[in-house]
């Protein structure tokens, strides 16, 4: 590989290096965040409940322009280099063949961090899912049972009744 084509590429792997830091530390805060509404659904304080879903909203608009970052990164390699890199294993690959082991070894172990963050949010958004749903289910049920309609009451076992109010 001509020299130029080695700095260009040098260049871009420390770059996409501290792209996959940044998505870590963002997907960090992305994850504190959800961990956040999910103590202000069990506080019921929907004010500061509707702030945390913009603070997400605005943290995933981040996420999606890194991303992007780093596609456009990622094309620009395949073109300048005439290489075919198309996921994480074929850039690291590629780098420790160009001797980057440093840098693949960097992105690689940034991303077995990355994977777990998101794997933690995914655990909590279910989580906090699961909680909504149960208030919801909930509210509609008292609901009914204002509006004259069926609800739920236990028996003596602890099994489900359900009771018609006229």
């Amino acid at each position: 590989m001509e020299e130029s084509k080695k700095v260009f590429l040098q260049i871009k792997a420390q770059y996409i290096s501290e792209l996959w830091v940044d998505f870590a530390k963002y997907h960090e805060l992305l994850f504190d965040l959800t961990c956040e509404e999910y103590v202000l659904l069990l506080e019921s304080n929907m004010d500061h409940l509707d702030e945390k879903i913009q603070q997400k909203q605005e943290l995933i608009e981040d996420i999606k322009k890194l991303d992007l970052l780093r596609k456009e990164t990622v094309l620009e390699l395949n073109k300048k280099l005439g290489v075919n890199i198309k996921n994480i294993s074929d850039l690291k690959d590629f780098l420790n063949k160009s001797n980057l082991s440093a840098e693949a070894t960097r992105i690689e172990n940034t991303n077995l961090i990355l994977s777990d963050i998101i794997e933690k949010i995914q655990q909590q958004n279910k989580k906090n899912q699961v909680y909504l749903n149960k208030a919801l289910q909930s509210l509609q049920d008292l609901k009914e049972s204002f509006n004259g309609k069926k609800y739920k009451t236990y028996g003596p076992g602890g099994q489900n009744r359900t009771s018609v109010t006229k």
